[in-house]
This record gives C-alpha cells, sequence and structure tokens, in this order.
C-alpha cells in the first residue's frame, strides 16, 4: 500500500477543487502578472517600424555574358543570396553615410533592421525600427535604394571588366597581325558586351516604399492580455506546487488508505454553546449526539466479531478530541442499556474528570497505590430521562430519576505526577482491567497520544483491540504514516479510526505537534 498520497485524485473534479482551495493564489497571479507587464510596457521606450519592398529580377547578368547558355539557378536561392547580400556590412555602410545621425555605425544599423522574403518569392522586405517614426520611415526607404545602387554598380562592373578583358585580347590580336577566327568572335563578343553596357538595365526596383511607421513598443494591450495569461499560468502552477507540498489531510479516503483502518464514524467537534458540556448529556437530540449513537453502532459490530469487551481508545497526537469521543462515546453505549466503565489512562494530561464534573474525586492513580478501594474511586454517572440533566453520584447514592436501563462508572485520572506514569506497566494494571472486566459489559480506556510517548504501547497489552481517532485536516501525512507503523506494531488490533471533523479552532504550538487550547472546566458537580 502507498503510503504517500496525491491530495486530490487525477480527475478534473479534483483540480477543480485544488483551485478553488488555491483561488487566492491563482487571483494574486492574475492580478499581478498585467500589472507588471503595465509597469513594464509605461517604461518602455516607444519604437516605431517601417517597411520598404525591392522586386528582384530573376534574369542573370552572367546568362548575356556566357557564349553558351547557362542552366538557370532556383528562384528562391537566388532571392535568398540576395538577401544575404543586402544585410552585407557595405551597403549598411552606404545607407549609414546618406542618412547621417541616424545610426552611429553600420553595426548598429544592421541590429535595428532585417531583410526578409516573406512577401514574395522576388520580393525583399527592408524593415527598420528606430525612436522616430519619421526616421524609420526614411532609413527604410534609404535602406531600399541603396541596396539598389549597390547591386546595381555590382552588375555593372562586371559587364565593364567583362569588356575591358575583350578588348584587351583584341589589342594584342592586333599588334601581333592575327586576324583568324578567334579575332572574329573575340570582336563579335565585342560588339555584343559594349550593347549590353549601352543598354544595360536593373535587375532590381523600389516597387513599394514606406509611407508611414507603426508603433511596435511598446504594445500595453498586447502585453497586458499576455500578462493575464502568464499570470493565470503561475498562478495555476502555485496552487498545484502549494497543493503538493502541503500535507494536511483533505478527505477520509486518505485517512483510511494511509491507516489501511475502516472507517467507523465520523463527527464535528462540538458546538461552541456546549464549551465543554458532552452532546450526549446536554444535547442528546443534536446531529453532533446523533453521530456518536452511528459511532456506538458500528463499534458494538466489528468489536463483537472479535469478542472486544475492553477497548482502548487513542491517536497520533493530543489535540485532536480523543477525551471528549470517548465520553460521549460511553454515554451512548449507557443509553443504549449497556454496563459501561469509563477509565482515565491520560496520566499527562487528563480530561474526564473536567467533562464530567468530577474533579477533587480519588482516581486511577489512588488506586493503584492503595490509598483508596476501586469502588470508592469509580463514580456512577446517572442520566435523568426528564431533561436528560447531569448528576453524579458516589457510593449507595440514590439521588438520581429514572435511568435508560444501562450504567456509566467513571474513573478518573487522579493526582498525576511525572513518576506516577510508569504505574502504567505495572501488573496492577492488569489486575485492574480484569476487575472492571467482571463489573461491566464494556471497558473504554482513554489513553494517551500513541506518538509522542509510549504510554498508550504499554497500555495497548492490556486491552483487546484500539479505536483511533483522527483530526481531519489537523494531523500530517506523516504522523498517519508514523501511526500506521506504530499499530502494526501494538499488541491489540485497532478496530477502525473515527474521523473528527475541524470547526476552526485556534491552535497553539506544542512540543513539536499542535495542540488546541484548553477548554474552561464546567462548574463543579456535586458527587454525594
Amino acid at each position: 500500500m502507498p503510503t504517500q498520497l496525491q491530495s486530490e485524485p487525477q480527475t478534473l473534479s479534483g483540480y477543480l477543487r485544488v483551485v478553488r482551495r488555491r483561488k487566492w493564489a491563482v487571483i494574486q497571479m492574475l492580478l499581478l502578472g498585467p500589472l507588471v507587464a503595465l509597469v513594464i510596457s509605461l517604461h518602455q521606450t516607444p519604437e516605431y517600424q517601417a517597411s520598404a519592398g525591392v522586386l528582384l529580377s530573376l534574369q542573370r547578368t552572367a546568362n548575356v555574358t556566357q557564349s553558351t547558355p547557362v542552366t538557370p539557378e532556383d528562384p528562391a536561392r537566388v532571392v535568398q543570396n540576395q538577401a544575404q547580400v543586402a544585410r552585407a556590412r557595405p551597403v549598411a555602410e552606404r545607407v549609414v553615410r546618406a542618412t547621417g545621425s541616424a545610426f552611429p555605425n553600420a553595426a548598429a544599423l544592421l541590429q535595428s533592421s532585417r531583410v526578409t522574403t516573406g512577401d514574395g518569392v522576388d520580393l525583399l522586405t527592408f524593415t527598420v525600427t528606430h525612436r522616430s517614426p519619421s526616421a524609420a520611415v526614411r532609413l527604410a526607404n534609404e535602406y531600399g535604394r541603396q541596396f539598389l545602387i549597390y547591386l546595381q554598380n555590382f552588375e555593372t562592373s562586371s559587364v565593364t571588366r567583362a569588356l575591358g578583358q575583350v578588348n584587351h585580347r583584341i589589342a594584342a590580336m592586333k599588334k601581333r597581325g592575327e586576324r583568324g577566327s578567334l579575332y572574329t568572335a573575340l570582336r563579335a563578343k565585342q560588339q555584343e558586351l559594349q550593347t549590353l553596357e549601352a543598354l544595360e538595365t536593373p535587375t532590381a526596383s523600389l516597387v513599394r516604399s514606406a509611407s508611414g511607421a507603426e508603433k511596435v513598443k511598446p504594445r500595453v494591450i498586447r502585453n497586458v492580455v499576455l500578462g493575464i495569461g502568464l499570470g493565470l499560468l503561475i498562478g495555476l502552477g502555485t496552487a498545484f506546487l502549494w497543493e503538493t507540498l502541503d500535507s494536511r489531510i483533505r478527505s477520509e479516503d486518505e485517512v483510511r488508505e494511509l491507516l489501511g483502518l475502516p472507517l467507523l464514524g465520523r463527527a464535528r467537534e462540538a458546538p461552541r454553546r456546549l464549551g465543554t458540556s458532552l452532546s450526549m448529556l446536554h444535547a442528546p437530540e443534536s446531529p453532533h449526539a446523533e453521530s456518536f449513537r452511528t459511532l456506538r453502532i458500528a463499534l458494538e459490530t466489528v468489536s463483537r466479531r472479535i469478542g472486544a469487551k475492553s477497548i482502548m481508545v487513542t491517536s497520533a497526537v493530543d489535540g485532536e478530541g480523543r477525551s471528549s469521543t470517548i465520553a460521549n462515546l460511553a454515554v451512548a453505549q449507557a443509553r443504549a442499556g449497556r454496563r459501561v466503565v469509563l477509565v482515565d489512562f491520560d496520566l499527562r494530561y487528563p480530561s474526564l474528570d473536567r467533562l464530567f464534573g468530577l474533579e477533587g474525586r480519588p482516581g486511577l492513580t489512588d488506586v493503584v497505590l492503595g490509598h483508596t478501594s476501586l469502588v470508592d474511586a469509580l463514580a456512577e454517572i446517572t442520566i435523568a430521562r426528564s431533561d436528560d440533566a447531569l448528576f453524579a453520584r458516589g457510593n449507595g447514592s440514590t439521588r438520581a430519576s429514572a435511568s435508560f436501563g444501562g450504567s456509566l462508572h467513571v474513573l478518573t485520572a487522579g493526582p498525576v505526577s511525572p513518576d506516577l506514569r510508569e504505574l502504567l506497566v505495572a501488573p496492577v494494571v492488569a489486575e485492574l482491567l480484569e476487575e472492571l472486566h467482571e463489573r461491566a459489559d464494556t471497558v473504554l480506556v482513554d489513553a494517551p497520544p500513541i506518538i509522542p510517548v509510549g504510554d498508550a504501547q504499554a497500555l495497548a497489552t492490556h486491552v483487546d483491540a484500539l479505536l483511533v481517532v483522527v483530526k481531519l485536516a489537523f494531523v500530517r501525512r506523516r504522523l498517519l504514516n508514523e501511526l500506521r507503523r506504530t499499530l502494526e506494531i501494538g499488541a491489540a488490533p485497532p478496530l477502525g479510526f473515527v474521523l473528527i471533523e475541524s470547526a476552526g479552532e485556534e491552535q497553539v504550538a506544542y512540543e513539536g505537534f499542535y495542540r488546541p487550547r484548553r477548554l474552561r472546566a464546567l462548574p463543579k458537580v456535586t458527587i454525594q
């Protein structure tokens, strides 16, 4: 079984629940993204872009100058070559000299311009970016014009060089007095080159002059839209990363799979109006009390299968509602007609005396040390039928109205100190539990948390089964993993777990774990 789960199942509904839980992270990034984009855009220097188009003639001068036909080149390759010529440094230097101080040097011009062939196979587009719109227009047109001049000079010079070579050879042949067929062919080529030089036409022309410049920087609307999209992506990424790193438990399915135990019941924390009162005593018809009736039925079903008579209730750490859960469960079993004995074995932070108003009575430690008898230490809790008011009585007292047929006796922890905690491993504890078994149908043991201290593990050797209390969104995965390991090596089998849903109480740090603030005690109930 895996020891660590994802926070939500990998489904669309799971993703939506993650986004809903982390909505403020998404909203903050969604607002911050466009705000940053707007601030950056407003601080950018405006830039404008203008473009001019030059149409190329794909007829090569070389074909005319050769005496034999030449295979034509690929037009796309010719255009790419001409684009590279346009990006040559000599062309850029001519533009810089012609435009004055628009750019300090040819490198700056080449960095702020480009020559593309995207508008057509035989069309070159000269695009220049500048802070001034008028300068961008002038530079784009001048770039195209200087390229035409450079190309024309290059092509004319090639014909002139070819004509010069032919003239030189003809002069040499005249000097030697040669008048053969070669001389006749050179004369024909001389006339052809002279005609070509006279009729030379440009192989490119400026067909689209730049008339206006477009603002390309900053594009505020585009940047804000991109900021919204980027903020949304960052927000979602932050939400899912946060969810992955968050080790809190989100659902009962996670608890069930991490512990490998069945869910026996679930309840919310007691309503604030009850304070430290038990809902099974003071609000038995409330939904909160009904959850413990459901827990009682489930617990009796599973405990009957293994014949468990003594059940210890524990939790991973302190503050998960262990004592209030076992107290309400004990009252629910007593109302169902069972004889129940509830023992407080938490000698570190005992709570049952406050929950039942039994402060000051002798308890477990008094019995173990021989200061009092078990009969004198047991306090009988009787639940009145009329108004469900709580009455506590001592030995033999008859001050109580009609009960529900069951009985509930509570053995509080009594005076506690660090030295007395060693009594939990004494043989007298086993004898005490055996004696309680004879007096009751069920013995419920309120034990300390099982992870921080070893008291609960020692007690587990004297009981028949365990019931685990888990407070949702209070414990972490690592604690549940440790709890499962501890339960697997324990002496008593765990029956299942009770899930306590948090009502958002304030929490404070305690010994590396979290513990709720101590509840206020009820007014002491007189014990007769």
